[in-house]
């Protein structure tokens, strides 16, 4: 250790005592930035701000950040439950046999009453309609009827005979409703049941319009013939008819009668002919005829 200084020699006034060391100024709030740049404190964007320490304090250490939050443990996988085993599946049932069709004592009894007479009813006593029934009426009437006696009905029924007897009721029922909704048939039907061969005419089928239009037409070859030849020649008569050359018209009708002799159109033309034929022949005509 250095031995102290001596005192001051004698003779020499002492020096005044130097006053103390005025504390240095306290830096101001930004003496953080102009620091050197190796005592500036570490900034941080978005930390906190530094801490400076008051003058003759040592500068406290720095706050650690803080450290980030540990990544959660991912979960462990589950497994799935194992399927459990199916339980066999049950045999199909068989079938049911399917149940009949429950008809009532009292259609049972209708049943057998309309069978026995229905063939002698017309389609409006099958309705239970009078004749003068409106075509709504009628229409209903079908509606219900076709419905109680409908086939599919008894489709289950073990019963033969019964479903038979249904089946022709059934066809009867829709054979008077396609001649009675048609307003030409209902008319000519109507006119059939007003006739005297009513009996016979309680069906209506396309059997009796043909015949109605055979007969028809077998009334207009009577008119002109019914041979090629005598409708030839008749028609050959008219022209000379029309014509007032009424020898020419005697000559064909003729020769028309001698093919068919029985024709009253013919017979009927040449007496026409014959008679004008008298009217203007000159009276010193002796004309054989």
């Amino acid at each position: 250790m250095p031995a102290a200084k001596p005192a001051q020699a004698a003779g020499r006034p002492a020096a005044p005592a130097r006053p103390p060391a005025a504390p240095p100024p306290a830096p101001p709030e930004n003496a953080a930035i102009k620091r050197h740049p190796a005592e500036r404190p570490a900034l941080k964007f978005g930390g906190a701000p530094p801490v400076i320490a008051a003058p003759g304090q040592a500068a406290p250490a720095p706050a650690r950040p803080p450290s980030a939050p540990r990544p959660a443990p991912e979960p462990a996988a589950v497994r799935a439950p194992a399927p459990k085993p199916k339980p066999a599946a049950a045999a199909p049932k068989p079938p049911e046999a399917p149940a009949e069709e429950t008809v009532s004592p009292e259609f049972l009894a209708e049943l057998e009453a309309l069978a026995k007479k229905f063939e002698d009813l017309d389609y409006f006593e099958l309705f239970k309609l009078t004749a003068a029934a409106t075509p709504k009426e009628i229409k209903e009437a079908y509606y219900r009827e076709s419905r109680d006696y409908h086939p599919d009905r008894f489709s289950r029924s073990s019963d033969e005979a019964m479903k038979e007897k249904v089946g022709a009721i059934f066809k009867r029922i829709t054979e008077g409703y396609v001649v009675l909704r048609d307003d030409r048939k209902r008319a000519k039907y109507l006119a059939d049941l007003a006739g005297p061969e009513r009996a016979k005419k309680l069906r209506y089928t396309e059997a009796s319009e043909t015949e109605q239009k055979a007969e028809a037409k077998k009334a207009v070859d009577e008119q002109v013939g019914t041979t090629p030849k005598g409708r030839e020649c008749f028609k050959n008569a008219v022209k000379e008819f029309d014509a007032k050359r009424w020898d020419g018209a005697m000559r064909q009708l003729k020769m028309a009668l001698m093919y068919e002799p029985a024709n009253a159109k013919y017979k009927e033309k040449y007496k026409e002919a014959e008679k004008e034929w008298e009217k203007s022949r000159p009276k010193d005509d002796f004309r054989i005829k």
